[in-house]
């Protein structure tokens, strides 16, 4: 995430963060991704292992530029993310 990306949505599936990426992606609306253990209480952790991203519940975070953000958030709610 960089300084001029606010936060858009978290979700916990790998189905939905997949659907996630490609409605942003499609729109047009330029993204990042944060994947987390949600167990995890911060610090430095490993990376987590493919393995462990399509068996286990992560925790995965948007970020949208601030220009971006209110499209973002029309969208989202335009397709039941909200």
């Amino acid at each position: 995430m960089s300084l001029h990306q606010t936060e858009l949505i978290c979700v916990s599936s790998l189905e939905a963060q997949s659907a996630l990426r490609q409605l942003l992606t499609q729109n047009n609306i330029t993204h990042s991704v944060s994947v987390r253990y949600p167990q995890d209480i911060g610090g430095f952790f490993p990376v987590a292992d493919p393995t462990s991203l399509l068996n286990q519940e992560m925790r995965y975070q948007f970020y949208v530029s601030k220009q971006d953000y209110a499209r973002a958030i029309t969208l989202l709610q335009k397709e039941g993310f909200l």
